[in-house]
């Protein structure tokens, strides 16, 4: 699994931006908030992630178990970004290394399996905040073309296809068996978005044209 360390000489980019993020909501919700990329799963994590998958999904077949957890984040490349408000887990997203031969959405190389946040926390931009982090990191990390998959409406009839149009994803294709699968390609102009809105410097010019695996030194 993914830590700070395999971003090489971007550790610091990285650091900045999750303890700005999590600065910022700590001080809009008035409770202590950190962002914290986790690589220790154990039964405790993995139930309370379940828990709030089956708060969220309104299909059934969308909601993993603590066994199909475990598998995605055996993955290559896989990323456990958590959302911890006030000591108590009440978000995550995770993600991993797409087989870019056969990707689970087309032409992408990296799939955003999972995006939750607790329904306490809704309607306060959390959710756009985490995607903004999860995305910089991936470019950081050298991806380009990240791949996720939605149901149209969770379980309280939010509009997941317009929350992800609104991040800057496209719309791939729409199956009865997999939902909406959708992309983005992560462009300069997004990241530097990204890093406006957190105070942050943006990536060295280099940085723009480096290919997935040539980011860092560190695997």
């Amino acid at each position: 699994m993914i830590t700070l360390d395999r971003l090489g000489q971007y550790k610091p980019l990285a650091m900045a931006a999750m303890n700005k993020l999590a600065s910022q909501l700590s001080h809009a919700l008035g409770l202590q908030v950190a962002l914290v990329l986790e690589t220790q799963i154990d039964d405790r994590l993995l139930e309370r992630m379940t828990q709030l998958e089956n708060e969220i999904f309104s299909v059934e077949d969308n909601v993993y178990s603590k066994d199909d957890i475990r598998e995605c984040l055996a993955e290559e490349d896989s990323m456990l970004l958590l959302l911890i408000i006030d000591d108590r887990i009440e978000g995550y997203t995770f993600g991993y290394d797409d087989d870019i031969d056969n990707p689970t959405v087309k032409d992408t190389e990296y799939f955003i399996d999972t995006a939750v946040v607790s329904l306490q926390y809704e309607h306060k931009g959390i959710g756009a905040a985490i995607a903004g982090i999860i995305l910089l990191l991936l470019y950081l990390m050298g991806y380009r073309n990240i791949g996720i998959l939605t149901e149209e409406k969770d379980k309280t009839g939010r509009q997941l296809v317009k929350f992800y149009q609104r991040l800057g994803f496209e719309e791939v294709e729409t199956t009865e068996e997999q939902g909406c699968a959708m992309k983005i390609t992560l462009t300069d102009q997004l990241v530097k978005n990204t890093c406006s809105r957190l105070g942050i410097t943006f990536p060295a010019s280099e940085l723009t044209t480096s290919a997935k695996g040539n980011t860092t030194g560190n695997e």
